[in-house]
């Protein structure tokens, strides 16, 4: 079977021009009027995967050549910024951008843990662990 997704077509001058146009895109299309404001069309991968006709996995093997290297951060901190500013202002789920931060964009939930264990504890349980 012929394979559905078109190989290295872009070079990476072209790849930043259709991302654009892309972007320009989501910011005119509204999917959904509210009362208060207009909907725009999300900026995933998902998205601008289909609208380049690549696979899921082009931008991940685009990043491993270093000609690509900015062209492929400037739309992945395009999207990252998509998602964390419109969770800022409720208009994305902040459930599911983060989610979506954390499965996609590598960030981490900050836990601290203090422990205090002073020599005098040390020493009184291990008294206990000898009898």
């Amino acid at each position: 079977m012929k394979d559905f997704w078109r190989p290295n077509i872009y070079t990476p001058e072209e790849l930043k021009e259709k991302a654009d146009e892309f972007f320009d895109l989501c910011e005119k299309t509204i999917i959904d009027k509210w009362i208060a404001w207009k909907i725009k069309r999300p900026k995933t991968f998902s998205w601008i995967n289909l609208y380049l006709w690549v696979s899921k996995n082009y931008f991940s093997e685009k990043k491993k050549d270093k000609d690509y290297l900015g062209t492929i951060e400037y739309i992945r901190n395009t999207i990252e910024n998509d998602v964390e500013e419109k969770a800022l202002i409720w208009v994305y789920s902040p459930w599911a951008s983060s989610f979506n931060l954390k499965n996609n964009f590598d960030w981490k939930e900050k836990s601290e843990v203090k422990t205090d264990v002073t020599m005098k504890d040390y020493i009184f349980n291990s008294n206990l662990d000898d009898k």
